[in-house]
């Protein structure tokens, strides 16, 4: 279940349970979704940014703030709203690019770079230790043949390394 608010004062409570999509108090089937119109905004300069929610396809020419199916929301609010477009998985255009793009949907327990959401991951390294001749030669001549298990001493590892393939970014899973 999704919960947000976004916009200012006063906000509009957004929720999304799977199947129904409710901006504050009206409730849209997400198959009854034809697109949602994006209109980003410089959201670097704290600007605002919006969706549209169209159940029929078309634009609307002047968003406003009291149609129910338009959704204002700030810089720090734009990761909540990227989660929730991603839940939605429908048809996203870019008002001012006129580009369609499809949301990917959220896939639980699969590996994502930290940087781009991006699943297309490759595994690098990992911060195992491996057996160590130097302590086994230690061990056996300390304490004898079984002292050797010593080369197996040592701390695991706990993360590894990552490469996301889209943007480059290495990171620590």
């Amino acid at each position: 279940m999704f919960i947000e608010k976004f916009g200012m004062l006063p906000k509009k409570k957004v929720s999304f349970n799977g199947s129904v999509l409710s901006i504050k108090d009206k409730d849209i089937a997400v198959n009854d979704i034809k697109v949602i119109y994006r209109r980003p905004y410089n959201l670097s300069a704290n600007e605002w940014a919006s969706i549209y929610v169209s159940t029929d396809g078309e634009d609307i020419e002047k968003p406003d703030l009291f149609n129910k199916n338009f959704i204002q929301y700030t810089n720090k609010q734009a990761p909540k709203m990227d989660e929730l477009l991603r839940l939605l998985n429908v048809d996203i255009v870019e008002s001012n690019s006129g580009k369609t793009f499809k949301s990917k949907p959220v896939q639980k327990n699969v590996l994502a770079c930290p940087n781009c959401s991006s699943t297309v991951v490759e595994h690098i390294s990992n911060n195992k230790k491996a057996f160590s001749v130097g302590k086994a030669i230690g061990g056996g001549l300390l304490t004898g043949g079984i002292g050797t298990l010593a080369g197996f001493a040592g701390k695991k590892g706990k993360t590894d390394k990552w490469h996301c393939k889209e943007c480059g970014n290495v990171f620590d899973k």
